[in-house]
């Protein structure tokens, strides 16, 4: 009888050994169509059978997870989940592993492709379409300096300026495409050009001039540091008025412009800006004071003598 129960668990040990030890075989779950009925089973060798399932993080919204089976299942609603499924076999073992599963929906059009706002020069990335799988330029000509990044985005850096019309075709995950055309302004950045310095007598009248250019004018200009008595010109390039007080101004000039959709871009220049005490006249040292001169005055008629007695 002794024989007997030791042959068994010796059996049972080998078996428990040959077995191995527990592990999900799927590597990935593949993707599906959203609003779509879907279904995929999870595997998994080794252990000791019957296996159960769980399911941790993010199942939810659509998607179920057998936990008999482990059959993940059900007609989802979002674009994807990430989760983490957890085998546990009879005898106690456990084995783990992270999946993340996408569901596409059709492709859609992202809207109109903001313009390059940085100008040339400067990076660009732009969404043509959603849910996109792949995406070919089907005419027209791409702004030099950017390239299609499949699936769905325009990115690079523009070297040129102009307006750039093209035709890109996007496919989904099921097959269905969609083709638009799009336009994209590239522009050379607004640059402020302006004198590194100025001198300015106080009290007077004086001009501090500039020049705007690239982008797309109008501009909103907006000037800081500025010596009280200046402002804006008319046609706002120039701080014009009069500089109340002597001193040092450090001015900063900032043209934005108005290029479309909200999308702007901006140059900035700075002066520095000296201001002069007002001249000043100096009175001599030297005072002048009236003075009274008196000269003797002789008298010009004869001298009357007296006569003499006993002449």
């Amino acid at each position: 009888m002794m024989r007997i129960v030791f042959a068994w668990l010796f059996a049972c040990s080998w078996i428990a050994t040959a077995a191995g030890p527990l592990v999900i075989t799927t590597t990935q779950i593949p993707d599906a169509l959203a609003g779509q009925p879907y279904s995929f089973q999870l595997q998994a060798t080794g252990g000791t059978p019957p296996y159960r399932w769980k399911g941790f993080n993010s199942l939810e919204d659509g998607i179920e997870f057998d936990t008999d089976t482990g059959l993940l299942h059900g007609t989802p609603t979002i674009v994807g989940i990430s989760f983490t499924a957890q085998v546990t076999d009879s005898a106690g073992q456990a084995a783990a592993k992270a999946f993340t599963v996408r569901f596409w929906g059709p492709v859609q059009l992202v809207g109109s492709l903001p313009p390059s706002s940085g100008g040339v020069g400067s990076y660009y990335s732009g969404s043509l379409f959603l849910e996109a799988t792949t995406s070919s330029l089907v005419s027209g000509t791409l702004p030099p300096g950017l390239a299609l990044q499949p699936p769905w985005l325009l990115q690079g850096t523009p070297t040129q300026p102009g307006s750039y019309t093209f035709t890109v075709k996007a496919t989904g995950f099921a097959g269905d495409t969609l083709t638009h055309t799009f336009t994209v302004l590239v522009v050379v950045p607004v640059s402020v050009t302006i004198s590194p310095t100025f001198s300015l007598p106080a009290r007077q009248s004086a001009s501090i001039p500039w020049v705007v250019t690239g982008g797309v004018p109008p501009y909103n200009i907006s000037v800081t540091g500025q010596p009280d008595g200046m402002f804006l010109a008319p046609g706002n390039m120039a701080l014009v008025g009069t500089p109340a007080l002597a001193g040092t101004y450090r001015i900063i000039v900032t043209a934005v412009d108005q290029i479309n959709a909200g999308q702007t871009s901006f140059g900035q220049a700075v002066t520095i800006v000296t201001v002069l005490p007002p001249l000043s006249v100096g009175r001599s040292a030297l005072s002048l004071r009236a003075r009274t001169i008196h000269f003797p005055c002789r008298s010009q008629q004869p001298e009357e003598r007296l006569p003499t007695l006993g002449k």
